[in-house]
């Protein structure tokens, strides 16, 4: 749902305009693929239905001003276990780039399978490490 965008690309965006894009303030030391995995977490996705506006066909919106208000656990970067995970949910993120990268060259059938299995489990492995931040299981 949340797209990587590395080409620049400008979208309209609103208060509660169904798309809006994210960019990684100057001085953040949060990688955008760390905010996406954090965006695409099905506890941020449960917070959206709560505070979201419902549009037809079951669509919530997610504009600027309904991300604005989403709660954010800071990691503390000192912390060896804390910034572990950050490294691990951006690493895995990526690994999944590559993976989709490869995927979209059409491979062999078998490749495929394997691509696609390390592919899930890697984002099984992103939506627990989010879910253990929003807990603040550290």
């Amino acid at each position: 749902m949340y797209v990587l965008d590395e080409n620049d690309i400008l979208i309209a965006s609103g208060g509660t305009a169904g798309y809006c894009a994210v960019s990684k303030k100057v001085d953040s030391p949060y990688a955008l693929e760390y905010i996406q995995a954090w965006l695409s977490n099905p506890i941020t996705e449960r917070i959206l239905e709560i505070v979201g506006s419902d549009f037809e066909g079951g669509f919530t919106a997610r504009g600027t001003f309904v991300l604005s208000t989403l709660p954010f656990v800071e990691l503390d970067f000192e912390n060896g276990v804390q910034k572990g995970i950050y490294d691990r949910v951006v690493g895995a993120s990526r690994e999944i780039y590559d993976i989709n990268a490869t995927l979209s060259g059409q491979p062999a059938k078998r490749i495929l399978t394997l691509l696609q299995a390390r592919k899930y489990a890697l984002i099984k492995e992103i939506e627990e490490l989010i879910a253990r931040v929003y807990q603040l299981n550290f």
